[in-house]
């Protein structure tokens, strides 16, 4: 397998930070409850080990009465008690917050990529995206979970501590402080040095991911072409590299984690070594032992966590990377500012010298003009690559023009919105998009808003209705992931209901009876006549007996229209036109 070298990202620790800090805000009430109840339960455990230092002096001053020694432990146990109760409150709180976080990240996450131009998903995989928005949402979660349960308690037990020795021994506290920073500034070292390795894992994740979606949404293919070892073989491949970048950053962070428990050791063994030393001195007493062993043990607990936390931190980090370069990342085809919603009367349509070349330098359209008027029914043909399905990208501006403009009722639509832009216009590709609900939800996505009685209609007029009332569960029929439990002439029809349910007054059809047998094609054919008027309507055809009625026809060839007319018209011409019809009307096999 060809070693792909993975481009660098430019997202920081600090970027991601902001987007977690964007998504709490809504929430930062439940946010500061929690923060306040995390601190003060933190101080009650460091106030604790002062209870056990009064206890334990008592004890060496030889105090043999109940009552001090029940008071001692009567302290220790409300400081207990006290944690206990927060620690309880915390959970709760956080059991509020997070969902709704993660329910926003997810929820804007989907909204962002939906703002990406045609292009951005033609190079992506739908697996690998979904992977991003997951990974995002458990990333933001990671991260709020490592501030609330281990940064936040750190911080509090740390200051609390250091104070609490430095009122016994400033020298043993300063010691520990130092280090405290020489340990938490070795970590953040390894931790950065590490995150290159931990996005270089991210990014092999997903494309494991989007491997493995390729292969199961082309089941059929695979099984018809028998290449389930093909498939197999090749996802091996692609698991070496994730595997070996796996292995290498849990073997850091192993070794990482024996080091700094052997740092752990060393300081205890130094502070009591120092403490010793004091005691014999008279400096301390034998519950400053205590006190000094229940700081330190709080300490241990933090720290040895601490390295976990800031390794889990950028590994949270590296999991946000990919979804924070989507978020980041300017759509190619953006409203103006001043965008209005379109206002269409008649419907006419006007290409004015428009040029667009493809970011690989190709020239798709050059300085084409035409027009269509309202209510006019045109159709393009030509050989593949002329571009015909550019011009339909350019008016439903899923790209925007190199020069010139696209009008429609005088109105260029790079001023207007996309939305409106698009809510005006009923679209029917070649390949039907279905989606996996039920055939009444798919045709039903035309129009949301309409009745049963107008679904039942669109049915009967796009000539499914017999099809589906066969069906066990009638419209209720789930069609499955893509509309595989449908042929490919019924998606086509029930693509064609949902456009006639729209209702919108310009139609556009790629080759939209394509996939239909010729008893089911002269059907609709007869119901498209019908939608079509009064609509200004533009057909993409290869087949030109689908045409014959167009009111105009337009041979495109290199972005250029060449000829144009009536079918009539055109055959009489002896042009391209009249070539194509001869071949198709002749057949190539003899």
């Amino acid at each position: 397998m060809i070693k792909k070298k993975l481009p660098k990202s430019k997202v920081t620790f600090l970027r991601v930070v902001q987007a977690v800090r964007l998504l709490v805000y809504k929430d930062r009430v439940w946010f500061w409850l929690m923060w306040a109840a995390i601190c003060v339960a933190g101080l009650f455990d460091v106030l604790r080990p002062w209870m056990y230092k009064r206890l334990f002096d008592l004890l060496a001053e030889g105090v043999t009465e109940t009552a001090p020694l029940m008071a001692a432990l009567f302290a220790i146990l409300s400081f207990y008690g006290a944690s206990w109760v927060l620690n309880q409150i915390i959970p709760l709180l956080n059991d509020r917050f997070i969902p709704e976080v993660k329910a926003r990240a997810i929820a804007e996450s989907f909204q962002h990529l939906f703002k990406q131009s045609m292009q951005f998903f033609s190079k992506s995989h739908t697996g690998s995206l979904t992977q991003r928005i997951r990974r995002f949402s458990d990333a933001v979660a990671s991260l709020l979970d490592i501030l609330q349960w281990d940064v936040i308690p750190a911080t509090v037990l740390f200051i609390g501590s250091l104070g609490s020795m430095y009122l016994r021994s400033p020298g043993l506290a300063l010691m520990v402080f130092a280090w405290l920073i020489f340990y938490v500034v070795i970590n953040i070292w390894v931790s950065k040095w590490k995150l290159k390795y931990d996005k270089k894992r991210s990014k092999l994740d997903s494309e494991v991911t989007a491997m493995l979606s390729d292969s199961f949404s082309h089941y059929p293919e695979v099984i018809a072409q028998a290449s389930q070892k093909r498939e197999h073989d090749r996802l091996l491949q692609t698991l070496v590299p994730w595997r070996k970048i796996q292995t290498f950053t849990w073997m850091l962070g192993t070794f990482n984690g024996a080091i700094q428990w052997g740092m752990a050791i060393i300081l205890e063994m130094a502070v009591f070594y120092v403490a010793i030393r004091l005691w014999q001195n008279g400096v301390l007493t034998v519950g400053d032992f205590a006190l000094l062993q229940g700081l330190l043990l709080g300490i241990f607990f933090q720290i040895h966590g601490l390295g976990r936390t800031i390794r889990n931190a950028f590994e949270a980090v590296a999991g946000a990377t990919e979804m924070i370069e989507a978020i980041d990342s300017t759509p190619e085809i953006l409203d103006s500012p001043v965008a209005k919603k379109i206002k269409i009367k008649n419907g006419q349509i006007d290409f004015d010298q428009v040029s667009f070349t493809y970011h690989s330098g190709r020239l798709a359209v050059d300085n084409l003009s035409f027009s269509v008027k309202p209510g006019e029914r045109i159709a393009l043909v030509g050989p593949s690559g002329a571009g015909k399905s550019t011009i339909i990208k350019l008016l439903l501006r899923f790209a925007d023009v190199s020069g010139g403009s696209v009008k429609i009722d005088g109105q260029d639509i790079r001023t207007i919105t996309q939305e409106s832009l698009r809510s005006n216009i009923a679209f029917v590709s070649q390949e039907p998009a279905m989606f996996h609900r039920s055939i009444y939800e798919n045709i039903l996505y035309g129009r949301p808003t309409a009745t049963r009685k107008e679904v039942y209609k669109a049915a009967e007029l796009a000539s499914c209705l017999d099809f589906i009332e066969a069906l066990p569960e009638g419209f209720e029929t789930q069609v499955g992931e893509r509309g595989v439990h449908l042929s490919g002439g019924e998606r086509q029809r029930v693509s064609l209901a949902r456009a006639i349910l729209k209702n919108a007054p310009i139609l556009i059809l790629d080759e939209a009876t394509a996939s239909l047998d010729s008893i089911s094609e002269q059907a609709i054919q007869k119901a498209l006549h019908v939608i079509m008027k009064d609509r200004t309507t533009i057909v993409i055809a290869h087949r030109l007996s689908t045409i014959l009625s167009m009111d105009r026809i337009l041979v495109i060839k290199g972005g250029q229209i060449i000829e144009e007319g009536p079918h009539e018209k055109l055959l009489t011409e002896g042009g391209v036109y009249a070539n194509l019809w001869k071949l198709q009307s002749k057949g190539f096999l003899k």
